[in-house]
């Protein structure tokens, strides 16, 4: 279990990973943006990862997303808001 940040870089954004074997959400900022293509419907989804849980999620998405790495991105949140930041 990762220890919750001060200033979380994405307000209201929490990690999307099971902290434990009983399914349970962590409620840890999240750190890091996980963008990818669903395998079945083609349509690209995004979900959030705390810096403890990134490994975790990343291996509980890659079977389902190896066919499209070139649409698989871990992304830091401090960049994409910052990069949205610059668009506005």
């Amino acid at each position: 279990m990762s220890r919750a940040r001060k200033n979380p870089p994405a307000p209201g954004e929490y990690c999307d990973s099971d902290s434990s074997r009983g399914g349970f959400k962590c409620n840890d900022p999240a750190v890091f943006l996980v963008f990818f293509a669903d395998d079945k419907t083609g349509e690209t989804k995004h979900q959030n990862a705390c810096g403890a849980h990134l490994g975790r999620l990343v291996t509980h998405l890659t079977p389902g997303v190896e066919y499209s790495r070139e649409m698989f991105r871990v992304l830091p949140w401090e960049k994409v808001i910052a990069k949205s930041g610059e668009r506005a």
